[in-house]
């Protein structure tokens, strides 16, 4: 069997090992996966869903794009909102991400400037009235959010204790006792914030500790300080992060603020299943299974479940439904997955604020087998979901496999390399942006995909009579390779226009692909005649992530030509000059030699992003029999030749990998064998994938499973040529996210792959 090559970048470090929660999709105190007992026999657990440091083995994750810079890499966060990373930061798709932006939080000596103070480990005295100290951070951006919090105690006096963070514009007076309080203050338009302390009265003297500034721009709560995290203090891998002051969690910010007074208490977990009977196992699939119909209530139906599926039956010649809801935060957008079996009779699904309602989500009819992903807006406390038969009929019934609705799945996340040719991404009232025909508004004015404000552009057409648009045209390589343009937009409810984008090559035999979108459901179509790759939309919270594939012809094609065209026609992507509208558009790009979108690319002057280096873990104590598990998330249905999932072994590629040629698959290869081949593992964006391997060096078989369904056992070499370590997610092309891996030195058998 030809043997698979990988190129690997490995950095060894030796992590502390330290106490964490339990993993995010568990039930609170048991582990992912396998049960405490299974997981006390694993030679290696990393749950890495907000931290690289492992619970159980040794290793860590080596520096992370070494040589990239602040803001080069985005990570999508609990509110799906990108945010900007720093420097060689791990990142952890779908966590909260608190950063604090003091430059020292426990060393009063570094950086903070006294005016009529001094200070002695973590006391401050006023030396003479109205006396300060101040930190300046800079790089907030125009009219940017702040809080700053400080944990403070009265040492001598009784005059009074103000806070700012505008630079002493605004003074907040807070009232101190003898026992150490947190307080915070804030400011919603600031852009190089100065803040700390002014004692009043001289003479008087406070403790000051545990400083935190932190941006709120783009936050739902702006207001409410997030638990803190230490900068200066820790040593590498500091929080988990890589980096020092980022810390990632996995739970929403369970603090509140009440005049100015912080009590901190710990959220609820970001993955928390919030249908109470959702059939959801951990995974869409083979795991996923309902045992009762507790929590569900019937509405013109009766309900039952058979073979581990819910049943709706229609109980008379109407509509049957089965109806739920769940707690929900007002302007949080929650992720919606859904698998629907169908067999003749049609379901839908809908999502709204009361019994019935479909304002958040409607499916529509589904006539077919359905596994999705959706993301809605909550806009109240209580969210309702119905799982309906759609098909008026009498004892007609629908089957449904399983049903989640969470905030987010927080997750390692990885992904390549990539440069976008793009110059002006978010600024397309730039002169690199060349109006087509009278284009009416273009305003820089709109908040961005990061949640950064005046950053996306407004771009309309007024004219009943003519069709307007914007280009950027941009230099390629006369080659046959695939290049992806894709393009932010901003969701609304305008359907009397449609926008049209579009991606096509000039200066050889040209090449087109155009993408119409309805903003309002994501539905995309291209137009008869420029329709030479692929194309689609991807749901992003309020966004709708557009893109279209097309790959050149070696003709003489040197020039890409990105169009947006936002009131193309009155019917999706048919021209019609009597459109008229605006599109909220943002994020746009075009990236050489890919199929698919990654993360975002926003920096002016063609945006370069260094491929993730991956996780480099310890392996010395591991056998040749042994099993491994591990949740796979991929962020997008497409995957590159060779992508790494669990891999080592230099020019000779050992481990788990996905191969993309024509039909992608999942393959494992021990160094002479290419054992197992498991094709269509997958079908939606976002969704988790549960892998599991055994190999046995007496028996010399080994085998895999894909969400406990197995393959075939075949022949093992009895070898897994490990050098030291493993690399996770190595070479990955488009982005994917791996966390609850767990390594044994014990083969769990064929019954195991099938739990």
């Amino acid at each position: 069997m030809k043997k698979l090559a990988f190129l690997l970048a490995l950095v060894l470090t030796v992590a502390v090992a330290q106490p964490v929660r339990s993993p995010v999709g568990s039930p609170t105190g048991n582990l992912v996966g396998a049960s405490v007992g299974l997981t006390e026999q694993a030679a290696l657990f990393a749950p890495l869903t907000n931290s690289t440091i492992l619970p159980k083995g040794t290793g860590t994750f080596g520096a992370v794009s070494v040589g990239d810079a602040d803001g080069n890499r985005y990570v999508l966060d609990n509110e799906h909102v990108y945010r900007a990373t720093k420097a060689e930061e791990v990142r952890f798709r779908g966590g909260r991400r608190i950063e604090n932006l003091v430059v020292a939080s426990e060393d009063l000596t570094d950086s903070w400037t006294n005016s009529n103070t001094t200070d002695s480990g973590t006391t401050v005295t006023a030396t003479a009235g109205n006396g300060t100290l101040l930190q300046t951070y800079t790089g907030g951006g125009t009219d940017h959010a702040f809080i700053f919090s400080v944990t403070l105690t009265r040492v001598t006096g009784t005059g009074n204790i103000d806070l700012t963070v505008d630079g002493g514009s605004t003074w907040t007076t807070v009232t101190l006792t003898s026992s150490a309080q947190r307080f915070s203050v804030t400011d919603s338009s600031e852009t190089n914030p100065q803040f700390g302390i002014r004692i009043v009265t001289s003479g008087d003297a406070v403790t000051m500790e545990k400083a935190q500034l932190e941006e709120s721009t783009g936050r739902i709560d702006t207001t409410t300080p997030s638990e803190y995290v230490s900068s200066g203090v820790l040593s590498s891998p500091f929080h988990g992060a890589n980096v020092d002051g980022v810390k990632y969690f996995t739970t929403t910010n369970g603090n509140s603020v009440a005049s100015n007074v912080v009590t901190e208490g710990t959220g609820t977990p970001l993955d928390q299943e919030l249908i109470s009977n959702s059939g959801y196992s951990g995974t869409i699939g083979n795991g996923s299974k309902f045992v009762n119909t507790d929590g569900w209530t019937a509405s013109g139906s009766t309900l039952s479940v058979v073979s581990g599926e819910l049943v709706v039956t229609n109980s008379g010649a109407a509509n049957g439904e089965a109806r739920d809801s769940f707690t929900t935060v007002a302007n949080q957008i929650y992720t919606l997955f859904y698998d629907f079996n169908y067999d003749s009779i049609a379901g839908q699904v809908e999502v709204g604020t009361s019994a019935g309602d479909n304002s958040l989500y409607d499916s529509g009819d589904l006539t077919a087998d359905t596994v999705k992903r959706v993301t809605f807006k909550a806009s109240g406390t209580t969210t309702h979901i119905s799982l309906i038969t759609s098909t008026a009929t009498a004892t007609n019934a629908t089957d449904w496999k399983a049903v989640s609705v969470v905030a987010s799945r927080p997750t390692y996340f990885a992904e390549g390399a990539a440069t976008n040719l793009i110059n002006q991404p978010r600024d397309l009232t730039h002169a690199d942006w060349v109006d087509l025909g009278a284009i009416t508004t273009q305003v820089l004015d709109e908040t961005g995909i990061d949640g950064q404000p005046t950053v996306a552009t407004t771009v309309g057409d007024d004219n009943a009579a003519a069709t307007e648009g914007l280009r950027e045209a941009v230099t390629i390589s006369n080659d046959s390779l695939t290049n992806t343009a894709w393009w932010s937009v901003k969701k609304d409810s305008d359907t009397a226009r449609f926008p049209l984008l579009y991606l096509w090559y000039a200066g050889g035999t040209q090449v087109d692909q155009s993408v119409g979108l309805n903003t309002s459901t994501g539905a995309t179509a291209e137009i008869a005649g420029l329709d030479d790759g692929s194309f689609g939309s991807i749901d992003m919270g309020d966004w709708w992530l557009v893109y279209a594939s097309l790959p050149n012809n070696t003709t003489g094609n040197t020039t890409a030509n990105i169009d947006v065209y936002p009131a193309y026609g009155g019917t999706i992507a048919t021209n019609d000059n009597a459109a008229t509208g605006e599109i909220i558009i943002d994020n746009v790009a075009l990236v050489a030699n890919t199929s698919y979108p990654t993360s975002p690319l926003l920096n002016t002057g063609g945006h370069a992003r260094l491929a993730d280096t991956g996780a480099s873990l310890d392996l010395t104590n591991v056998s040749n029999t042994g099993s491994i598990e591990f949740d796979w998330t991929p962020s997008h249905q497409g995957f590159g030749l060779n992508d790494g999932l669990i891999t080592s072994g230099g020019a000779v590629g050992v481990g788990v990998r996905l191969f993309s040629a024509g039909v992608d698959r999942i393959l494992f290869n021990d160094d002479t064998n290419l054992l197992i081949d498991i094709a269509n593992a997958w079908t939606v964006a976002d969704q988790t994938i549960h892998i599991k391997l055994r190999f046995n060096a007496t028996t010399l078989k080994a085998n895999m499973s894909v969400d406990g369904t197995p393959d075939t056992e075949d022949t093992y070499d009895g070898t897994l040529s490990w050098t030291t370590d493993i690399s996770l997610l190595e070479g990955t092309t488009y982005g994917a996210g791996i966390k609850n891996l767990k390594i044994y030195n014990t083969d769990k058998s064929e019954t195991w792959l099938a739990q």
